[in-house]
């Protein structure tokens, strides 16, 4: 038996959605913007510390994942990109 494991990593946003999945989220705060003291936070080169900070900030506030989720699966779609329902119902 096979137990070779892969991990796929693929970046969609720009290529499958059309804008960014890490900021769309920030229309789920109030006023929907991220504040200065979070965005001061961003260190050149460490952007996976600085999600954990936005992160952590939506937890603050109350924001569940599943509010993420529905903010980034509301995307549109780039030109010419096809989703099928069957993705679409899993998000």
């Amino acid at each position: 038996m096979d137990d070779a494991k892969f991990l796929v990593v693929f970046d969609f946003d720009d290529t499958i959605l059309h804008g960014n999945s890490d900021t769309v989220i920030y229309q789920a705060l109030p006023n929907g913007v991220l504040p200065e003291e979070v965005k001061q936070s961003y260190v050149k080169g460490h952007w996976t510390n600085f999600m954990n900070t936005v992160f952590r900030h939506f937890e603050d506030e109350g924001i569940d994942d599943c509010t993420m989720r529905r903010q980034i699966s509301e995307m549109q779609l780039v030109p010419g990109m096809f989703v099928s329902r069957e993705l679409r119902s899993h998000s």
